[in-house]
């Protein structure tokens, strides 16, 4: 399930910004980070560096990526995964 919608509204709201004032900084509309925000639409990929930027986070954690150790696995259960 992808979060970034959560993500990108709880980091603007920590960090006190407006949807107007993230829009001007990433050049884009305070609709589309509404849409962004109610995940009717999502960032496209050229703006998750810029938007991990400003929130000071990493790209992954602003996609909320998790790493998974699949090290304990054998090869015929990863195929099965």
């Amino acid at each position: 399930m992808i979060k970034v919608s959560k993500i990108i509204k709880q980091e603007r709201l920590r960090r006190g910004m407006t949807q107007e004032s993230l829009a001007k900084y990433l050049n884009t509309t305070k609709t589309t980070i509404s849409k962004w925000e109610n995940a009717t639409l999502y960032p496209d990929i050229t703006m998750l560096p810029k938007l991990a930027k400003v929130f000071n986070i990493s790209v992954d954690d602003l996609l909320n990526y998790n790493t998974v150790s699949y090290t304990h696995l054998t090869l015929p259960t990863i195929l099965l995964v």
